[in-house]
């Protein structure tokens, strides 16, 4: 898979978030569980947005989208099959402009990584 290269994509947990001229999204994808595995992307999702908006005054929509084939639906984000994957990452306006682009990818490796830390379980020390 191949994204324009004005898109960023950094890796979090077992999720790919892209930020692009037309928005951010966090990509998950199914595992078993296909209702589970959409909670666990929509919920980075707005894991993402509230961490972002601690250190930008304007952070848009964060996107969720879920790698699966068949049809799903009712579920907690956008369910897509992974040939139509960059179609749904690309397509539609543009929502970021060139400042607000600069500002969210200078600060997305220390969220995420922030996020990751969040998400590991302590050692136990027994």
């Amino acid at each position: 898979m191949e994204l324009p290269l004005d898109h960023v994509v950094q890796r979090v947990d077992d999720h790919w978030v892209v930020v692009g001229p037309n928005g951010i999204f966090v990509v998950g994808r199914a595992r078993g569980d296909v209702a589970a595995s959409a909670e666990q992307t929509s919920a980075l999702a707005h894991e993402l947005r509230a961490a972002l908006s601690e250190r930008i005054s304007w952070v848009p929509f964060v996107d969720a989208i879920l790698v699966a084939d068949g049809d799903h639906s009712g579920l907690a984000c956008t369910v897509v099959p992974l040939d139509l994957l960059v179609v749904a990452l690309t397509s539609g306006g543009i929502t970021i402009d060139a400042s607000g682009l600069a500002q969210v990818q200078h600060h997305l490796p220390m969220t995420l990584g922030e996020i990751e830390r969040a998400h590991r379980r302590p050692l136990d020390p027994a």
